[in-house]
């Protein structure tokens, strides 16, 4: 039944309506045919009863004893025979065994027993009419007897009547073809009846039918393209009746979701431009609507919340500020991004820890013995941490290297060099102190050749001055001699 379409659960309406009618027409036709019935049986008892008043007011004559039996019992025959009503119906008596006594219409039948007398049924007549006189005193029997002048048997109802005093039975029928006549035509008429009445309803039915089922379907329609995330239906009202109310919803509903799914589009719009300062408007909204607009707000809000948080840590790592974190509680995916963008402060506060150290360690100290803890590393932390340590590792060598020249520098030993290739400025480090040693080489080369020449020389002008200072000698004898011999002069 609940899956029945409207159109169909209308037909059956109409169908349970008509088949209503049907049974209200034959219930209708029952009770008139039994109240004919009955009116032609309480007339005919009241007759009956009536003409039992003649056998009782001639039982009182001879009861007086104005009449003798005979007499009495003459003269209440002759009064009976005589009686009619509805100009046709007529009164008989017959006795206990079933022999009639008196018949106004067939006087050939009086004094005969007509306990073998039946009607086309089977039904023996006078027989019955005495067993009810009898058994109850008075009742009514049904059978078949033709009408006066003529042969057919007639549907008839009887009304008979005990008279103890004689031992009679007085009665009188009524025929009731007649009433099945006004039966049938009543059958007819109510048949009609129902017929143009079931044509008037089925007319109303079927226009009942499509002033709902038409907005229904179409207000289905609607619902299921709207189902679909389809809102560009056209919905056209043309009632005020509930369907007409229902699709007038159901363009409102539309229209909202239309409206709502635009404010969308328009805050998705801005968020792809990353603005999320756009909210829905809720004061115009109300049920759902207005709740799913403050679950988008609060969407909004949310990521709106987690990016400013992310761009400020971000904007701080970009200037080398690891003092800002995400500090707002958030859940799921968002505090996942929290924990991400904290984890990455906390990784990068770690690594330039590790960095400081390394660098006093070197800068204070001298010594590049502390490495960065790889570890607790992943990813381009672990590259980092690697790359610092491959530096550290290279300085480390290259400072050795550059020591080692120094120290046999500072011994006079020109014998070390650095072999080792170094890429960059330690590279051009290596060839500078290769070349110092180098150019030392070669000044001490050629320190050595002049300190040779020098004592070459020193020794030329030693054998020169003594040349001299023995010539000079020899001029100063002269002198003295020349002097001597002057003074003799």
């Amino acid at each position: 039944m609940k899956n029945l379409s409207v159109l169909k659960k209308l037909l059956l309406v109409m169908g349970c309506a008509l088949a209503g009618m049907v049974v209200l027409g034959g219930y209708v036709l029952f009770v008139l045919k039994g109240t004919m019935l009955e009116e032609r049986e309480i007339k005919t008892r009241h007759v009956v009863e009536s003409a039992y008043g003649v056998l009782d007011h001639f039982y009182a004559l001879q009861q007086a004893g104005k009449l003798g039996e005979k007499e009495a019992q003459q003269a209440a025959m002759e009064t009976i025979k005589a009686l009619r009503y509805e100009k046709i119906e007529y009164f008989w008596i017959n006795d206990l065994q079933a022999r009639m006594i008196m018949h106004p219409i067939k006087p050939e039948l009086d004094g005969k027993d007509l306990s073998g007398m039946k009607d086309p049924t089977g039904k023996a007549i006078f027989v019955e009419f005495a067993e009810v006189a009898k058994r109850s005193g008075a009742g009514f029997v049904s059978y078949l007897w033709p009408k006066p002048g003529a042969v057919k048997p007639m549907p008839k109802i009887s009304y008979v009547k005990h008279f103890e005093p004689w031992g009679w039975v007085i009665g009188s029928g009524v025929y009731i073809d007649d009433i099945d006549a006004a039966f049938r035509a009543n059958a007819i008429k109510i048949a009609a009846i129902i017929l143009i009445l079931s044509v008037a309803l089925a007319l109303f039915i079927y226009r009942v039918a499509k002033a709902i089922t038409v907005p229904l379907e179409e207000g289905v329609k609607v619902a299921s393209k709207i189902a679909a995330g389809d809102l560009s239906s056209q919905i056209t009202v043309t009632s005020r009746d509930e369907t007409g109310k229902l699709l007038e919803a159901m363009r409102t509903m539309q229209n909202n979701l239309t409206q709502i799914v635009s404010e969308i589009q328009t805050i998705v719009e801005d968020a792809n431009k990353g603005d999320f300062s756009k909210k829905i408007e809720i004061d115009d909204k109300a049920g759902y609507i207005r709740t799913l607009s403050e679950l988008l707000n609060q969407l909004s809000d949310t990521v709106d919340g987690v990016f400013t948080d992310t761009i400020r840590v971000a904007e701080a790592l970009s200037k080398g500020d690891l003092s800002q974190k995400v500090t707002t509680e958030y859940s799921g995916a968002y505090n996942q991004v929290k924990v991400s963008v904290n984890s990455t402060v906390d990784a990068l506060s770690k690594i330039v820890g590790e960095i400081r150290n390394i660098v006093e360690d070197a800068a204070v100290r001298g010594s590049f013995v502390t490495k960065m803890d790889l570890s607790d590393k992943q990813g381009y932390t672990t590259t980092l941490s690697e790359l610092l340590n491959q530096l550290s590792n290279i300085t480390e060598t290259g400072i050795a290297d550059v020591v080692r020249v120094a120290n046999a520098l500072a011994k006079g030993d020109l014998t070390q060099t650095i072999g080792k290739d170094y890429p960059g400025s330690f590279g051009d480090m290596k060839n500078g102190v290769n070349s110092t040693v180098e150019n030392l080489k070669v000044l001490v080369g050629e320190i050595k050749g002049a300190t040779d020449t020098i004592n070459t020389a020193s020794r030329e002008i030693a054998a020169g001055n003594n040349d001299l200072s023995q010539r000079t000698e020899e001029q100063a004898s002269s002198l003295e001699e020349t002097a001597s011999s002057m003074e003799e002069l």
